[in-house]
């Protein structure tokens, strides 16, 4: 993607709207549009030999729970090892795939983020004011009204414009440090744009703000 024409702005609102404009485009042309429905039971890089492993230690792991045999359980423990060194290897070719095919089948790159993103460590289960809350959006919105009792922003935001308004002098930055641009973009929240595809190009990015 060519940033050259950002060179040409001098006002930051121009610049900022055509960077949004190009990356938006970019998604059009290679973001998936839905996503489909699937009942994958394993990550997308887990080949058929792993999956055969995995069914044959779970075979192996109900035996030894009725047997206490400790052989059962010394080939529950190998198949376990084994398991484990195979899918991190298989991951990384996944991921080295994923990588080199990115602009001839940007579908499998995506694919990769959201099989990323389906972990979750909240919890699906939560009681709140005596009340069993089983929805994420009803289990996010009591922890944003617990939340709210403790913390107020108007008291922040109301000493943040009497500073301005007191303060004569303008607020002019002159310059930016690398790290502070990779800081700044590391802790940015989403605007349409996955927070990883973010974190992927942080570097690229970076000498286009400095």
């Amino acid at each position: 993607m060519d940033w050259a024409a950002l060179d040409g702005f001098h006002d930051v609102n121009e610049a900022c709207e055509f960077f949004y404009n190009k990356l938006y485009n970019a998604f059009d042309t290679g973001v998936p549009k839905y996503v489909r429905a699937t009942k994958r039971k394993y990550p997308p890089w887990f080949n058929s030999a792993i999956i055969k492993l995995i069914k044959r230690k779970e075979k192996i792991h109900r035996s030894y729970r009725c047997n206490n045999d400790p052989k059962t359980y010394q080939t529950f423990r190998e198949l376990r090892s084994k398991i484990k060194i195979d899918s991190d290897e298989a991951y990384k070719i996944y991921v080295r795939q994923a990588e080199n095919e990115i602009q001839r089948d940007s579908n499998k790159f995506w694919g990769f983020l959201n099989s990323k993103r389906k972990s979750t460590n909240l919890s699906s289960r939560m009681i709140y004011n005596g009340n069993e809350l089983l929805e994420p959006n009803d289990i996010l919105n009591a922890f944003a009204d617990n939340f709210s009792k403790y913390y107020s922003s108007s008291s922040a935001t109301e000493e943040t414009d009497d500073f301005l308004m007191s303060n004569e002098q303008p607020l002019n930055i002159t310059r930016f440090e690398e790290d502070e641009v990779v800081l700044a973009l590391k802790q940015i929240k989403p605007d349409r744009i996955m927070y990883q595809l973010l974190f992927c190009v942080t570097v690229p990015l970076c000498w286009r703000v400095l």
